[in-house]
């Protein structure tokens, strides 16, 4: 018996290297697991917000081509080229059917603020609203050179520098900020530049483009180093995408922050809980299959060594197929069968006097030198013994089959109610037969679903401090109704209760989601659970009084 000790300890250690290997392996499956879906949930919140940039992007091109198509269209005009006849005398009819044709554009659905035409040869400025501007003067006149200037090497640019630099005698009514087109107008009769078009348009214009944003993510829009609309961020801790138009030069900016807390959802903690699930029936196989295939052989040739040692030799290993031990079998029952032919003989010769018998003693064998090489072997394998195995691997796989719910972040309340059933079980292995679980489910609630899990950890409260040193038999109620189209759950114990300040700051930290987790983080759990999944129409509240007990009541919302 204190050899079998032995090797149970020595096979104990061994047991125990292969799970910490194990376990060393999940954790870095886990990790990678994690890494992998960090940088997945990272590239696809870039592409998604990339995406809303490009169409901020692609609706203000879209707007500044309509706003030149609608520039081309004026230009050719013949409302607008008879203002660029020259002529001995102005024909005032023809600028104030050009301008007529301004206001009828400005009043078009381009949303354009203003539209202002300069004449070379007569020097005047048509506007869209004031009127008619003949002969400028030359510090207004300048203004227009300058624009016609640059025009001539980009037939058509936008500008801010018009806004700046407008002549008096147009800014006085002009009140908000805007950017303008500028484009260089020629006559359709000789070819020759002949005038200056510019097409204003408010800046509100692009704010409503730019306002297609995520809760909590600003966008802008920039021209010239100028922030048209929007929000700019500069702290580092925001992540920045930008693109710059190539046709027009307006540079488009968003800013947003990554939201990792999507990795602990639901689906991520049961694919980690089937993972150590399956590193944990690994386990028990590597178990299985060396408690069958290498320890219990190993066993019957030492209980075998052990008979020969008493003299023993009628029971013979036989199983001489076997893959491992067959040779080792086949080799014992060869020695065995020796050994008895020996013994035999010599208990033959027991009547030949004193000499015969000290011979039959000298020949006893006691193979201590194989008994070293079983022990070495042993090393290599794995025992682990479990009390009460067969139930409670039945309960802990009921536990798991309900848990896992085929990946299911919901569950059924008949569901729910069996996961808590097989969980009792399984803590009373532990805890022993001090408490009992009562439950009742109206018909009406049975097939609600609820989050996964959410039971269960109120339970596990129940018993872990509610039963605490208690002297009497402990009590779980769990009863859930229907009550003005919500779902009404209480959990409920005869345990210890909670002290006042205790509950106080369990409440506290129930509300802001947050708390300690050495004492109460499983109701904070609970909490922001219900919170993030029903968007705050579920509510979770817990009362105590010490020395009776605690009530814990849950109300979900049948719509949500």
């Amino acid at each position: 018996m204190k050899k079998q000790k032995v090797v149970r300890l020595r096979m104990g250690r061994i047991y125990l290297y292969f799970l910490l290997v194990l376990l060393m392996c999940a954790l870095a499956l886990h990790a990678a697991y994690l890494i992998q879906s960090y940088y997945s949930l990272m590239n696809q919140a870039q592409m998604e917000r990339e995406q809303i940039l490009l169409q901020k992007a692609y609706h203000t091109e879209r707007y500044l081509e309509e706003i030149e198509d609608c520039a081309n269209t004026l230009c050719i005009s013949p409302r607008l080229q008879q203002v660029l006849i020259e002529r001995q005398r102005l024909d005032y009819l023809a600028f104030a059917d050009c301008r007529d044709l301004l206001s009828e554009y400005g009043m078009a659905p381009y949303d354009i603020y203003r539209i202002d035409f300069y004449v070379m040869s007569s020097q005047s400025l048509i506007t869209s609203s004031e009127g008619v501007f003949y002969g400028l003067e030359d510090t207004d006149r300048a203004i227009y050179e300058q624009l016609l200037k640059r025009s001539l090497e980009e037939q058509s640019f936008w500008t801010l520098d018009y806004q700046m630099r407008e002549p008096g005698l147009v800014s006085r009514t002009r009140n908000i900020r805007y950017i303008t087109l500028v484009k260089r107008v020629a006559s359709l009769y000789t070819g020759k530049t002949r005038g200056l078009l510019l097409l204003s348009v408010p800046y509100e214009h692009f704010a409503s483009i730019n306002a297609q944003n995520a809760d909590d993510e600003y966008s802008c829009i920039i021209f010239e180093d100028q922030l048209l609309c929007g929000e700019q961020v500069q702290d580092d801790a925001w992540i920045k995408l930008s693109k710059t138009s190539q046709h027009s030069g307006f540079g488009f900016e968003y800013y947003y922050q990554f939201n990792d807390s999507s990795l602990f959802s639901t689906g991520f903690l049961v694919v980690m809980a089937v993972i150590m699930l399956l590193f944990l029936l690994g386990f028990v196989s590597i178990v299985y299959i060396a408690e069958k295939r290498v320890a219990k052989p190993i066993k019957r040739l030492l209980h075998g060594f052990e008979r020969m040692e008493e003299g023993r030799f009628i029971k013979r290993m036989g199983n001489h197929e076997d893959a491992i031990f067959g040779e080792l079998n086949r080799g014992f029952d060869h020695m065995a069968e020796h050994l008895e032919n020996t013994v035999t003989a010599l208990v033959d010769e027991r009547t030949r006097g004193k000499e015969l018998k000290q011979r039959l003693l000298m020949m006893q064998i006691k193979p201590h030198f194989l008994y070293n090489i079983f022990n070495n072997m042993i090393w290599l394998v794995e025992q682990k013994k479990y009390e009460n195995l067969e139930q409670l691997v039945t309960a802990t796989a009921g536990f798991y089959k309900t848990t896992l719910n085929a990946g299911a972040g919901d569950v059924m309340i008949y569901d729910n109610m069996r996961q808590l059933e097989y969980y009792v079980r399984i803590q009373k292995f532990r805890f022993g037969d001090r408490f009992d679980l009562k439950m009742e489910i109206d018909d009406e609630a049975q097939e609600m679903l609820i989050p996964n899990m959410l039971l269960q950890p109120l339970v596990e409260n129940a018993i872990g401090h509610g039963f605490q040193d208690l002297q009497r038999r402990g009590v779980i109620g769990v009863t859930a109704q229907v009550q003005e189209k919500q779902l009404v759950i209480h959990v409920r114990d005869n345990g210890n209760g909670i002290d006042p300040a205790l509950l106080k700051e369990i409440q506290e930290a129930m509300a802001r989601e947050s708390g300690r987790a050495d004492r109460f983080f499983a109701l904070v759990n609970v909490a922001g659970r219900l919170h993030n999944r029903y968007n705050g129409a579920a509510s979770i509240e817990i009362d105590s009084t010490p020395g009776e007990g605690t009530v814990v009541q849950i109300c979900i919302p049948i719509t949500a």
